[in-house]
């Protein structure tokens, strides 16, 4: 027999378990941080198989920079079927063309070019990090290409994976490729980079950017995979050379949060990353006290006593239901 599911089916009451199959592993969306149980499928899958002496597949085009680091240290075994190769690829420094007033508009002359050369082997799509660029985009494009504006979609990058099939387009255009690149979430070069890789290995693919030496651009056009960010994470103490852990708190008060949350930032310690203000979520004020932890022999007692420390600290400020601990949040 075999079962099929959401990242919910691990839990279901195997028996005479042999192999759990976690497919596209790098997907984010295996990691569910609300509601509880908060779990990392991937991860769950481990220990699931560890408990039944099963055995464990992983399948991923673009493998999570944790997976292949342990594939790395021999924790894995990493069977590779096929190297996915980039169909086409351009990559457009807008900075250079602006200076070479090689721009009309937001689209640069070598993209319209790209975009002439693929117009007859099917639909363009335009890739866009902001959904208000969308009819902007749009129309652009229709002023350019007034008989095949018919011929174009334009969607954000968010939704480009999950709504359309990139061999149904004759070309995959990325205007304003740079807003993939965040700096404020260490993963964001690994994701921006399985993004494109996976957009790339389906349909010709054209970028536009003002920092086309970016490691992001630079392992696409040398078709590298995620480890090439590995040295820069170990440099920053992130995963998957330390785990991190957030503790959620949430409060109507703006006033008693900031308060709580800094006298259980001193009971938890040195450990804390740095010291954030709180943001407004669906259900009052949010404020997340980010931990990291070295991946060593210490750390499931570390781990316990964090937890420990937070159950002490609701029950001596009667502040139960308002803090949540998120082990290796997304």
């Amino acid at each position: 027999h075999y079962y099929m599911g959401t990242r919910n089916a691990i839990f279901l009451p195997f028996q005479n378990l042999g192999l759990v199959i976690v497919d596209d592993e790098q997907d984010t969306s295996y990691k569910q941080d609300s509601p509880a149980p908060r779990f990392n499928t991937r991860e769950a899958a481990i220990m699931l198989a560890n408990i039944h002496g099963a055995s464990v597949l992983l399948g991923s085009s673009t493998p999570s920079i944790e997976s292949l680091y342990n594939a790395e240290r021999g924790l894995f075994v990493k069977v590779q079927l096929k190297q996915s190769l980039i169909k086409s690829l351009t990559i457009i420094n807008i900075s250079d063309e602006v200076h070479k007033n090689g721009m009309s508009g937001s689209f640069s002359f070598k993209l319209l070019d790209e975009i002439r050369f693929h117009i007859n082997a099917g639909q363009t799509i335009l890739l866009v990090c902001r959904k208000n660029s969308e009819s902007e985009c749009k129309e652009e494009f229709k002023s350019l290409f007034p008989d095949t504006a018919d011929d174009v979609a334009v969607t954000t990058t968010t939704l480009a994976l999950k709504t359309i099939n990139p061999e149904d387009y004759g070309l995959i255009v990325f205007l304003d490729a740079d807003g993939l690149l965040g700096k404020e979430d260490f993963r964001s070069d690994e994701h921006a980079l399985q993004l494109l890789q996976q957009l790339g290995a389906k349909a010709p693919l054209a970028i536009q950017t003002r920092v086309h030496k970016h490691p992001v651009f630079t392992a696409l056009t040398n078709n590298d995979n995620c480890l090439t960010f590995l040295e820069e994470r170990r440099s920053g103490t992130f995963p998957p050379f330390t785990r991190l852990i957030d503790i959620v708190i949430r409060d109507k008060s703006l006033k008693r949060i900031d308060f709580l949350s800094k006298r259980l930032a001193q009971i938890i310690g040195p450990c804390l990353g740095p010291y954030t203000p709180p943001f407004d979520g669906e259900e009052g004020h949010v404020r997340i006290l980010r931990i990291t932890l070295p991946r060593d022999k210490s750390l499931k007692s570390r781990k316990s006593a964090i937890y420990q420390a937070v159950k002490s600290f609701e029950k001596d400020y009667k502040y139960l239901g308002h803090i949540v601990i998120d082990v290796d949040p997304v």
